[in-house]
C-alpha cells in the first residue's frame, strides 16, 4: 500500500533511516548537458574555440583505447560533437548526424583551397563554426567574421 507522495514501502523505509538502502530496479542516469551562452564577438568566439579544442584534446586517451589515435591532424573530426555538447544538444541522433556531415563536408570543400591539411587548428575552427551554421545559430556573415578573426590570430598554425 502506498502512502501519500507516491513512495513505496522500500522508499519510505530508506527515508525513515532504518538502515535498509533503497534500490531501484533500473538505475537512474542523470545527464547534465553543458549549455554555454553563444559568444557575441569574434574575440569571445576565439576563446570558446580554444576551450572547444581543449575539450576535444581530452579525448586522446579514449582514441588510444579504441585503436584510433587522436592527433592534431584529425582533431577537426570532433569539432561538431564539441559544438553540440557546448550548445546542450544531443550528440547522437538525426540532428547530430546532420550537423556532423555538414561540418565535415565544409572541411572537404575547403581543405585544398585553404591548405587545411597543413593547418589543423584552422581545420578545427572551420568545422566548429560550420557546425554552428548547420544548427542555424550563426549566419554566413557572422561565420565569416569569426573565421577571419581566428585565421588572423592563428597565423599558420
Amino acid at each position: 500500500m502506498r502512502r501519500r507522495g507516491g513512495r513505496g514501502p522500500a522508499a519510505n523505509a530508506a527515508l525513515a533511516g532504518d538502515g535498509k538502502a533503497f534500490r531501484s530496479r533500473r538505475p537512474r542516469i542523470v545527464l547534465l548537458l553543458m549549455t554555454r551562452p553563444l559568444p557575441k564577438t569574434p574575440v569571445e568566439w576565439l576563446e570558446e574555440i580554444r576551450d572547444a579544442m581543449l575539450d576535444a584534446c581530452y579525448t586522446e586517451p579514449f582514441g588510444i583505447l579504441t585503436g584510433h589515435p587522436i592527433t592534431a591532424d584529425n582533431l577537426f573530426h570532433l569539432a561538431p560533437l564539441v559544438c553540440l555538447k557546448f550548445r546542450g544538444r544531443k550528440t547522437r541522433g538525426a540532428e547530430a548526424k546532420r550537423v556532423t556531415e555538414t561540418a565535415l563536408a565544409n572541411y572537404v570543400a575547403n581543405a585544398d583551397q585553404h591548405g587545411l591539411k597543413s593547418r589543423p587548428m584552422l581545420a578545427f575552427v572551420l568545422c566548429y563554426v560550420g557546425a554552428h551554421l548547420a544548427l542555424d545559430l550563426l549566419n554566413e556573415q557572422e561565420a565569416e567574421a569569426i573565421m577571419n578573426c581566428c585565421e588572423e590570430h592563428l597565423g599558420n598554425a
